[in-house]
């Protein structure tokens, strides 16, 4: 069964990751919530669950341009997107496919241009 994968980064002031997208039908798992100091340009979220995936986005509470994505999955491996991306806000990036069959997402790191705002991530 797929799920989707929702991960909140929390930026205000602190640290922020872009998304485009309102949100979507479907039901979205809220994998972690990530804070950084303000001005900073990445943020990174640990998922401590097994569940498998194979869909993510990025959510935000203020406007925000997301530059890429790194997601690390427990099997070692890793998928690096570019998003290139603003994501407005109270919206969401569209979701992204994770290459290959459903797998368990260990952390996703985010890249994007330092902007104050509450950050997601979402996946199914």
């Amino acid at each position: 069964m797929c799920r989707m994968l929702l991960v909140a980064a929390a930026v205000s002031a602190a640290f922020s990751v872009p998304a485009i997208a309102s949100s979507q039908a479907g039901n979205w798992d809220k994998l972690g919530v990530a804070t950084a100091q303000a001005g900073s340009g990445s943020g990174h979220v640990s998922v401590r669950s097994y569940e498998l995936y194979d869909l993510i986005r990025i959510c935000s509470n203020a406007s925000v341009r997301l530059t890429d994505l790194r997601v690390d999955f427990y099997d070692g491996s890793r998928q690096d997107i570019s998003v290139g991306t603003t994501v407005p806000g109270g919206g969401c990036t569209t979701p992204i496919d994770l290459t290959g069959a459903q797998r368990s997402i260990k952390g996703v790191r985010m890249h994007f241009e330092p902007s104050p705002a509450s950050l997601r991530v979402e996946a199914r």
